[in-house]
C-alpha cells in the first residue's frame, strides 16, 4: 500500500470520527464478511478501508512515512501530485503519465470470467458504488461498464456532502454585507438551510484606518486641524492613512499690502508707513496700505498764490508770482516783491545824483547819460561829430577815412583842400607849354597850348620843339640841389644837400652840404646812420651795492660816474656797506640753556638762519642743568623713609651728590591722632564701642581724630517694611511688609490673541509667595482664558472677543498679606465689518456671511454647499468677492466646534453696492437638553452697532439674524430680520 494513500485515509478516517460520523466497512463482493478476501486493489473497499492481502480492512501503517497528506483538492498536495479526492490522498503523476485518470476513473482491467469488482468514486455522502462486471473484449477478459453508481455534484446548502467530500454543504460561498467596520461575513449555509447576514453598527468615526460610522470612507468627517495666524494659518488634514496628523504653521514673511497678516502677528498690512506728495497747501500724507490695498497720494489743489506766507499754488515756493513794485527811474528805480514773508510791501524811490558816462539815469529825469555833450573831429569828408558818451562808454571822436580826392568840390581825402592834388592838364612844349588845374570849383579843365618863338638860352623851348636850350648845360640863373655823401644818408641825421647854381650855362661846385663825420656827445646824429649818440660807451665806478655804471653820454651830454652810498650789511648775500665783503659782522645767534644751549651764525650763505636749542633730557644728579630749565639737579624729588611718627624726608640730590634717607624709631599707639607705631596707620588698633539694637544700634571708634569717644544709641521709630528693626524691639518688620505685585502694560490687541502677561512679584523681606491672576471684568460674550494662571513671572491669556478684559494680578505672602494690580487688554475689531459669534454651552455652531448673489436668505439654497460661492462659512472660508484682490472678500478668521466660540467674519472695506446677510446655524445640537445661547455683536469701523441673541433647543436650525450696509460716505446700518429654518 502506498504511504501516501495510506495516511490520506487514515486522516480521513480521523476526521469523520471526530466529527461524530462512522464508516460501514463493505465486502467487495456480496459475500463473505468484511476483512474477507474480496479485493485485489483499495478501490475495491470502502472509503476507510485498504486492500490488504486481498481482504478490505482497517489501513495497514506500516511506517512513520505513512503520515503523508490528506488532501481535498489538488491545491492540497505537493508540486507533481493531483488529489483522489474518493479517497483523500494525493497520487503522483510522472511525465509518461500525462493525462492519465486515477484509478477510480473507471479505467479497464483484466480480470477472469465471472469476476465483478466494485466500482464508481465513493460511498461518502450521496455517492454510491456501482458493480463491474468482467465481460470478453476483444478476445481478452476485462472489467466493463459501471453499473449503478452514483458520482458526486457540486455541493448545494441542503445538508448534505453532495459532492462526495466526507464534508456537508462545505466550500459555498460566505454571505458579506455592511461595509466599513459594520461589514459581517458569515457562511451563506448554515444548518442546511441558505442563512441571513446582519451588519455590525457604525460608531462615530476615530483616527484608526477605519470606516468606524460605516458610510464607505475610512477617517471621513474628521474636520481638519487649524495652526497660525495671518498667512501662516494653515489647514492640515486631521488624520491620513489612519495616522493623527500634526498642523505645522507657515512661515511668517515680511508684511506688504495685501490684506493678509503676511507677519503672522495677528496684525494686516500693519507698519507699512505713509507716503507724501504735493507741496504747500497741497501737501498731503497718506498711509502707504488701507485695506489692503496700496494706496497713492493725490496732492491736493492748489489756489491762487496770495501773500500770506504759504505755498498756495503747491510749486514748492511762497508767496511767489505776485509780481513787483516799481517806483523811480533811472538809478533811482526801486523794485520791490508785492509780497514778502507774507506781508504786502510798499516802494520808495531812490535819490538823484549828477549824470556821468555809465548809462545809467543818474539824476533820474528818465533819461541816461544825457547832457554830456559832443566832440568833433577830422576835417572834410572825414569831419565826424560824436556824443561823448553813447550807452554808458566815454567815445572817442574818430575822423573818417580819406578817399582819394575828386573833382567835386569837396575835401574827399580829409587834408583840409578841396580838390587839391587833382594835378594838372599840361598841353604844348617849351614856351608853348600851358598847364591848367584839372580842376577847378569842383569843375574839370582843358589845356590849350601857347604860342612859340625862337630859341634861346634861357631855359625855355622857345621854338616849342620840345628841346630846351639845346646846345648849353644850363640856364643861367638855375639853381639845383646837390649832395656828394654815401647814398641813403642825405636828410638823415645832420647830412643834408646843398646847391648848384648856373652861369653861362654851366654848373658851380656843391655847396651848403652836409656829409656824415664821426659821432660825438652832441644829441645829433653825427654819422647820419639813423641814431644819435650811439657807441659812445659807458664809465663804471664804485663796489658791491655802491657800484654804479653810467652811459658816457645821455641826451647829447656828457656823463661822470658818481658811486652809490653805502648802507647797513644786512643778510641778502649783497656787499651792502661797499666793503668789499658780504654779509660780514651779522654777529651769532645763542638758544637754550644748560646742556641744551646752542650758538649758530646769524647769516649763512645770504640766509638768515635761526637758531635752534638741544634737547632736553631727564634731569640726574650730576651738578648740570640736564633738563635745560635753567635750573640744576632740581625736581629729583626727595627720600622719604618711614611712617607716621617714624617718617622722615630728605632731598635726593644735594650738590650734584645722591643722598640716602632713614626712618625714626616706632613707639605705642596711642589715641593721640598720631601713627606712633609707624604702621601707617593713626589711631588703630583701640578698638570699637557698639550699644543699641534694630535701627537704634550704634558702633563708634573708640578714638576718632585722637579723642577717645563714647557710644550713644539710635531713636526708635514707627516700625515700617524696609527689612530694618525701625522700633528697636529685636525683631525686623514685625507686623508689617506684604507682598510687591508688578503688571505688565495695558495692550491692545487683534481677536483671538494670546497675550503674554510679564509680571513679577516679590516679598521684601523674604517671604514665600503665591501669585493668581483672575478676570476682573470683560465683554459678556469672552470665553477666554488662562495658561499658567499661577505663574508669577510668565502667564498667558487668550483674549477672544472685541472689548476690554480687565485682568488682576494678586500676589500672597506666607503671612497672608497680599497685593494686587491690574492690565487692560482692549481687543480691537479689524476690517471696517467685523460679525462676532459666542454661544455659552459646549456645542457647534457656525457663523455665516451671504452676499445677494447667493440667492433667497429665506431658504436653505441661499446658504452652505448649494450657495458657493457667495456663502462664507466653515467650509468657504475666504471666498472671493466682488472687485478684484482681497480688500472686499470675506475671512471666516476662526471656526470653533467643540467650544463656545469665538467665529468672526471680517471684510476689510466692504463693498457699498449692496449688503450683507449675517446668518447663524445650529450644526449639531449637542447641548441636550439645555438651550444654546448665541449671541451676535456686528461692528462697523470697531465701533459697535447692534448685539442679537437668541436660544438653540432643535439641530440644524438656521438663524438669518439681519443685513449690514455700507454707504459711500462711510456710514454703516444694520437691519434686523429674525427669520429661522431647517438648513440640512
Amino acid at each position: 500500500m502506498s504511504p501516501v494513500r495510506s495516511a490520506g485515509i487514515a486522516a480521513l478516517v480521523s476526521l469523520l470520527s471526530a466529527c461524530g460520523g462512522t464508516i460501514r466497512s463493505t465486502a467487495a463482493r456480496d459475500s463473505g464478511p468484511a476483512g474477507g478476501e474480496g479485493c485485489s486493489r483499495d478501490s475495491d473497499c470502502p472509503l476507510g478501508q485498504a486492500c490488504v492481502d486481498g481482504v478490505c480492512g482497517a489501513p495497514k501503517m506500516e511506517s512513520a512515512a505513512d503520515a503523508g497528506f490528506f488532501c481535498t483538492r489538488d491545491g492540497d498536495c505537493p508540486a507533481g501530485n493531483v488529489c483522489l479526492k474518493s479517497q483523500g490522498e494525493c497520487l503522483e503523476v510522472k511525465s509518461e503519465d500525462a493525462g492519465a485518470q486515477p484509478a477510480d476513473a473507471g479505467a479497464a482491467e483484466e480480470c477472469a470470467e465471472g469476476q465483478a469488482v466494485s466500482c464508481g468514486q465513493s460511498k461518502l455522502g450521496e455517492c454510491r458504488l456501482g458493480t463491474s462486471s468482467c465481460v470478453l473484449d476483444s478476445g481478452a477478459w476485462r472489467y466493463g461498464a459501471c453499473v449503478g453508481a452514483v458520482g458526486p455534484v457540486p455541493e448545494s446548502c441542503d445538508g448534505k456532502d453532495n459532492d462526495c467530500d466526507g464534508l456537508a454543504d462545505e466550500g459555498l460561498p460566505d454571505l458579506t454585507c455592511g461595509i466599513g467596520s459594520c461589514q459581517r461575513t458569515q457562511p451563506g449555509c448554515a444548518n442546511g438551510a441558505v442563512a441571513s447576514c446582519a451588519m455590525g453598527s457604525p460608531s462615530a468615526e476615530t483616527c484608526d484606518g477605519l470606516d468606524n460610522d460605516c458610510n464607505g470612507t475610512a477617517d471621513d468627517g474628521i474636520l481638519p486641524l487649524t495652526c497660525g495666524t495671518g498667512a501662516c494659518a494653515r489647514s492640515a488634514v486631521a488624520c491620513s492613512n489612519g495616522q493623527p496628523q500634526a498642523c505645522v504653521m507657515g512661515q511668517p514673511q515680511p508684511e506688504s499690502c495685501n490684506s493678509i497678516d503676511d507677519d503672522c502677528d495677528g496684525q494686516v498690512d500693519e507698519d507699512l508707513g505713509s507716503a507724501s506728495c504735493g507741496a504747500g497747501a497741497c501737501a498731503r500724507t497718506v498711509s502707504v496700505c488701507l485695506g489692503g490695498a496700496s494706496q497713492s497720494c493725490v496732492p491736493g489743489q492748489p489756489s491762487a498764490e496770495g501773500c500770506n506766507g504759504l505755498d498756495d499754488d503747491c510749486d514748492g515756493q511762497t508767496d511767489e508770482g505776485l509780481g513787483t513794485l516799481s517806483c523811480g527811474v533811472g538809478t533811482c528805480a526801486r523794485t520791490v516783491a508785492a509780497c514778502s514773508a507774507g506781508v504786502l510791501q510798499s516802494c520808495a524811490p531812490g535819490q538823484p545824483a549828477a549824470e556821468s558816462c555809465n548809462g545809467l539815469d543818474d539824476d533820474c529825469d528818465g533819461q541816461a547819460d544825457e547832457g554830456l555833450g559832443t566832440t568833433s573831429c577830422g576835417v572834410g569828408a572825414c569831419a565826424r561829430t560824436v556824443a561823448n558818451c553813447s550807452f554808458g562808454k566815454v567815445q572817442t571822436c574818430v575822423p573818417g577815412s580819406p578817399a582819394t580826392e575828386v573833382c567835386n568840390g569837396a575835401d574827399d581825402d580829409c587834408d583840409g583842400q578841396v580838390d587839391e592834388g587833382l594835378g594838372q592838364l599840361s598841353c604844348g612844349q617849351g614856351i608853348c607849354q600851358r598847364t591848367v588845374s584839372a580842376c577847378v570849383f569842383g569843375v574839370p579843365q582843358t589845356c590849350v597850348p601857347g604860342a612859340s618863338s625862337a630859341e634861346s638860352c634861357n631855359g625855355l623851348d622857345d621854338d616849342c620843339d620840345g628841346q630846351t636850350d639845346e646846345g648849353c648845360n644850363c640856364l643861367d640863373g638855375q639853381v639845383r640841389s646837390c649832395y656828394t655823401g654815401p647814398n641813403g644818408t642825405v636828410g638823415v641825421g645832420v647830412c643834408k644837400a646843398g646847391s648848384q647854381s648856373c652861369t653861362t650855362g654851366n654848373w658851380s661846385a656843391c655847396s651848403g652840404q652836409v656829409v656824415p663825420a664821426a659821432e660825438s656827445c652832441n644829441g645829433k646824429d653825427d654819422d647820419c646812420d639813423g641814431q644819435t649818440d650811439e657807441a659812445l660807451g659807458s664809465t663804471s665806478c664804485g663796489v658791491g651795492a655802491c657800484r654804479r655804471t653810467v652811459a658816457n653820454c645821455v641826451g647829447g651830454v656828457a656823463q661822470t660816474c658818481t658811486a652809490g652810498s653805502p648802507a647797513t650789511e644786512v643778510c641778502d648775500g649783497a656787499d651792502n656797506d661797499c666793503d668789499g665783503q658780504t654779509d660780514e659782522g651779522l654777529g651769532t645767534l645763542s638758544c637754550g640753556t644748560g646742556a641744551c644751549a646752542r650758538t649758530v651764525q646769524a647769516c649763512v650763505g645770504g640766509v638768515a638762519q635761526s637758531c635752534t636749542a638741544g634737547s632736553p633730557s631727564a634731569e640726574v644728579c650730576d651738578g648740570a642743568d640736564n633738563d635745560c630749565d635753567a635750573q640744576t639737579d632740581e625736581g629729583l624729588g626727595t627720600l622719604s623713609c618711614g611712617t607716621g611718627a617714624c617718617a622722615k624726608t630728605v632731598q635726593a640730590c644735594v650738590g650734584g651728590v645722591a643722598q640716602s634717607c632713614t626712618a625714626g624709631a616706632p613707639s605705642t599707639e596711642v589715641c593721640d591722632g598720631a601713627d606712633n607705631d609707624c604702621d601707617a596707620q593713626t589711631d588703630e588698633g583701640l578698638g570699637t564701642l557698639s550699644c543699641g539694637t534694630g535701627a537704634c544700634a550704634k558702633t563708634v571708634q573708640a578714638c576718632v581724630g585722637g579723642v577717645s569717644q563714647s557710644c550713644t544709641p539710635g531713636t526708635a521709630s514707627a516700625e515700617s517694611c524696609n527689612g530694618t528693626d525701625d522700633d528697636c524691639d529685636g525683631t525686623v518688620d514685625d507686623g508689617v511688609c506684604g507682598p510687591a505685585a508688578t503688571c505688565p502694560a495695558d495692550q491692545t490687541v487683534n481677536p483671538n490673541t494670546t497675550v503674554s502677561l510679564n509680571s513679577s512679584a516679590s516679598s521684601p523681606v523674604g517671604r514665600a509667595i503665591s501669585c493668581s491672576w483672575s478676570v476682573v471684568s470683560r465683554p459678556a460674550t469672552s470665553n477666554g482664558n488662562f495658561t499658567a494662571p499661577n505663574s508669577c513671572t510668565s502667564a498667558k491669556y487668550f483674549a477672544d472677543v472685541v472689548g476690554v478684559h480687565t485682568l488682576r494680578f494678586t500676589v500672597t505672602d506666607s503671612m497672608g498679606l497680599s497685593s494686587s494690580c491690574e492690565v487692560d487688554i482692549t481687543v480691537n475689531a479689524l476690517g471696517d465689518l467685523w460679525v462676532e459669534l459666542t454661544w455659552d454651552q459646549n456645542n457647534d455652531m457656525d457663523l455665516h456671511l451671504q452676499h445677494p448673489s447667493a440667492g433667497n436668505s429665506h431658504n436653505s439654497n441661499g446658504w452652505a454647499s448649494a450657495a458657493k460661492p457667495y456663502d462664507c462659512y466653515w467650509s468657504n472660508k475666504t471666498p472671493s468677492w466682488d472687485a478684484p484682490g482681497t480688500a472686499d472678500d470675506p475671512s471666516l478668521d476662526r471656526d470653533d466646534i467643540t467650544g463656545k466660540g469665538p467665529e468672526n467674519i471680517r471684510i476689510n472695506v466692504p463693498s457699498t453696492s449692496h449688503d450683507y446677510t449675517i446668518g447663524v446655524h445650529m450644526y449639531s445640537y449637542a447641548a441636550s437638553p439645555k438651550t444654546v445661547s448665541s449671541t451676535v455683536k456686528v461692528y462697523c469701523g470697531n465701533t459697535l452697532m447692534t448685539t442679537r441673541s437668541r436660544g438653540f433647543k432643535k439641530d440644524k436650525e438656521m438663524w438669518v439674524v439681519g443685513t449690514v450696509k455700507f454707504g459711500a460716505s462711510g456710514t454703516c446700518t444694520f437691519t434686523f430680520d429674525g427669520y429661522t429654518f431647517n438648513l440640512p
